[in-house]
Order: C-alpha cells, then structure tokens, then sequence
C-alpha cells in the first residue's frame, strides 16, 4: 500500500520509444501531464543523461534532472515507461523499464533502495517487462521487500562509531561511491548498520538498499588488523562529504526559491494557468554543428578457449575502469566533482565481484554445453535435436535437491554434482535403448520430441514449479579478494 506522503505513480505499458531520448521524453511528459514537474524539467533530464548514464542495470534505467533543476518539480512523481520490445540506453544496453524520477526531498531514496532490491529479483523483474497489468508494476515500486540475506539479529563488528546522516538528499550514488572507494582502501571488514540492515561497506548496491535518509542513524563498525585505520579513513570521508552535499541542496533550495519568487513588475492577482502547447516556431540558433557518425562494432563468431575468454573480459573491465576514471576527471574539469561522481559511481558498480562471478560462472556452463553439443553432433556426427534436454534434467535435478521452494530433500550444492550425472545418464540410456538404430532426420525427429516432452513435464508437474521455476538454486561456493562469500548458498538446518 502505498504511505500517504508517498510520490505519485504514473505507468505506461506497452511503450515503443524510436530510442533512448524518445523514451526520456516520453517519460517527462507523464510527469508534465500530472503537474508534477515543470516542462522544462524534460530537457534538465536530457542534460541528465549526456553528463553520465542512468542504466541501473538489468534493463531498469533511472533517468531524472541536474541537481540545481530541482525547483522545477512541483510534485514528486515516477514515471515508469515499460518498453517490452526494448530500447538501447548506453554501449549495447537495453532498457525495458524507463523509470524517471521527479523528487522534491529524498523520495528518491526509497525508490533507489527498492529498484536495487527488485533488480535482485529476476523472476519478478521478467514478469514485470511483459504484464499489462500497471497495479503490478506500481506495487513492486511501492513496496519495500525485504532486504536479501538479512537474516538474523543484526550485530556490530568490534571497532564502531555512530553517525545521524546530515546528507539532506540521503545517501545515493555519488556520496556512497565515495564510502566504497574509501572503504576498498584496506583489508579490513568494514559494515554499515541501519536498524536492523547491515550491509556491506565495500559493495555500493548493497549501501544504496539500506535507504539512509536524512536523520537516519547508521552505525559503521570495523574488524580486522587495521580495523582502527580504515574505520578512521572512512569516517573522515563520510563527515567530510557532508559540506557538499548541504551546498548542493542550498543551490537547489535558492532555485527554486528564485522561482517562486514574483517577477519585477506587473503579477497577476489570480494564481497562472498552464496550458501546454506545441511551439509554431521554435527558433533559430547560429553555430558549429558536429556530427557523429554511426560506427559498426564487428563481434567476430570465433570460439576460444575459456580460460583466454575469461581474460578477455579482465581486461575488458580495466580498460572500461580506465575510460570511467577519466571521464571522471574530464568531467571534474568541466562540470566539478559533483557531477563527476557519477562516473566513479559506475566504476563501482562494474567493479562488483558478485556481478563478475556470476559472469564467469554463466560462461563456464554455456562452455560446457557448446563442448558436450560438439561432441555428439560434431565428432559422432549424430543430428540430437533435443541435446539441451539432458541439459534441463541435470539443471531439475540440482534445483530440486538444493532450492527452498522443493519439497526434496536438501544437499549441499557439490553433492548434486554426481547425482545429476547419474540421473542424465539413466535418462540418456532411457532414450537410446529404443532408438540406438536410428541415424540422419529419423533420429533427429526423435531427440526433438524427446526434448518437448521434457519441457511439457516440467511446465505440467507441480514439483517442478512450472512457469515460475526455483528460486535460490545453490550456486558453487566461492571467496572474493576481500574474504566475503560469493553466491554460496547456505541449506539451513531442518528443525
């Protein structure tokens, strides 16, 4: 339900914007529609986008105005365009749910803590870039899910110190960029407790969840053998960001302020009417135009080893780490630091080695499957059109016997390892006993139906979930650089 103070909610579904500017208009003019914004707060979101990308990820973009524009919002109000089709935002992203922002305070707090937590949620976030129903996307942005692996009393580290946030718009990207690059400065763990939430000082999603608002008090601990140092470091730069921040907001208050203000001279007794047109004439302007002409990236369909592939991508992250830093400063020089954090902002969030885990990881198993799919068809020659079949029943297998939502028993992850071996091999030998003669389209015709029944039972078999499938299948343990746990899926004790 939405809290009465909470921002108004416009959504079309079923968009298709020509591209990324189309679809921020789009956007803004929901928000100008409803009075909440002002019809020069769309080009303030334009500016927006050209001084630093808003793809949050996951297809969610947030696209909002400059900081000193903020005098043009009336009403704080969301404006949520989803685009089925997609649309490309920044470097070969697409967008499916274009959520503009227009805040007058620190709504825009909560609706970050809530958009980090939903993007978590990829079952829920398919759901939503197809549904025709706007109440569902309106109650996945109102409401506040509980945060992931919170579980538990919420417990201070050894060395700690208090801290009422003095950020009059809270804590968003720009400020915690800054506590995480602060914080990655050294070997200690370093925590962030709000209530009842911890989280994780290094990792800028897991900061952005808790939702710090003006007023909240966040307490920071610190453990490890330079615990006191980094907990010293840190709390330099959180108090020291606190005279920006309150300059950013005053420059804000005295636009809009200079806004309401009456204009020298003749003022109407009666409050103005807006009415919204198109301009006959929009203009003329006199000067340099530079144009950029369209580049076509070639991704050559060469297979490579995955061990090469996986450097590929290290160093794919570090020459994009280098170009973010130096945008960075660019913008510095031209914009100041304020709008530079942005730039440092994105460079945490491809640093996240939760994110570059599961990437390995999904290469890893499309690798195998490439291989075992060269295998029969490449070198034995046989035409399997319902290979990734076998694929689904090792996949099921180590669902069910990892996943909270089956009724089976749980192992650790390693452990369904041989198990889901054997089940793929008796069901492989299911399948061959009858069709071991068979060669060219007669066996293909087989293994294609082989691999529609397999997904015909797994859609109608109330055991196996169906459309929604598992959620919190286990993962392969693993350790970060800095000692956190990666997707390791713990199986809880049955009472």
């Amino acid at each position: 339900m939405l809290a009465p103070n909470a921002p108004r909610v416009l959504i079309r579904t079923a968009a298709t914007p020509a591209d990324k500017d189309a679809a921020i208009r789009q956007a803004a003019q929901l928000l100008v529609a409803a009075g909440c914004i002002d019809p020069a707060y769309e080009a303030s979101m334009l500016r927006r986008e050209g001084v630093a990308n808003t793809y949050l990820g996951h297809g969610v973009v947030i696209p909002h105005g400059m900081v000193d524009d903020r005098a043009l919002v009336r009403e704080s109000g969301l404006a949520v365009l989803q685009v089925p089709g997609g649309v490309a935002w920044h470097d070969g992203q697409d967008a499916h749910l274009v959520v503009a922002i227009a805040a007058q305070s620190d709504t825009h707090i909560t609706i970050l803590r809530r958009l980090t937590r939903l993007i978590q949620d990829e079952a829920r976030l398919a759901r939503l870039r197809t549904t025709q129903d706007p109440a569902e996307i309106a109650a996945a942005l109102s409401e506040d899910a509980p945060a992931p692996g919170t579980a538990g009393p919420a417990a201070d580290l050894p060395y700690a110190f208090t801290w009422t946030v003095d950020y009059p718009t809270g804590l968003h990207a720009r400020p915690a960029s800054a506590w995480v690059e602060a914080a990655r400065g050294g070997s200690a763990r370093i925590q962030v407790r709000h209530g009842a939430e911890v989280a994780d000082a290094k990792n800028l999603i897991a900061l952005l969840q808790l939702g710090l608002r003006a007023g909240d008090e966040a307490v920071i601990s610190a453990e490890g053998e330079d615990a006191p140092a980094a907990l010293t470091r840190l709390k330099a730069v959180v108090t020291g960001l606190s005279a920006g921040e309150k300059a950013a907001a005053a420059r804000a208050a005295e636009a809009a302020a200079k806004a309401a203000a009456p204009v020298a001279g003749w003022n109407p007794a009666d409050p103005c009417r807006i009415v919204s047109g198109i301009g006959a004439s929009p203009g003329l302007a006199i000067g340099p135009v530079h144009v950029l002409g369209p580049t076509e990236v070639a991704v050559p369909d060469e297979p490579e080893p995955l061990t090469s592939g996986g450097d590929r991508l290290h160093a794919a992250l570090e020459r994009t780490a280098a170009q973010l830093k130096a945008l960075a400063d660019d913008t510095g020089r031209r914009l100041g630091q304020a709008d530079a954090g942005n730039f440092k902002a994105q460079s945490d969030l491809i640093a996240d080695t939760d994110l570059i885990t599961l990437a390995c990881q999904l290469m890893a198993i499309y690798a195998l499957v490439a291989v075992g799919l060269n295998i029969v068809i490449g070198y034995a020659g046989l035409l399997d059109l319902g290979y990734i079949a076998f694929f689904a029943v090792g996949s099921y297998t180590a669902a069910m016997l990892t996943s909270p939502d089956s009724a089976f028993i749980k192992i650790p992850y390693l452990w369904t390892l041989p198990v889901a071996i054997a089940v793929s091999m008796f069901v492989g030998v299911l399948l061959g006993l009858p069709t071991l003669r068979l060669r060219g389209d007669y066996l293909a015709i087989v293994t294609l139906g082989f691999g529609e029944i397999v997904r015909i039972l797994a859609t109608i078999i109330p055991a196996m979930k169906g459309q929604p499938g598992f959620q919190n299948v286990g993962h392969p343990p693993g350790v970060g650089a800095d000692g956190i746990l990666l997707l390791d899926q713990r199986i809880e004790q049955q009472g």
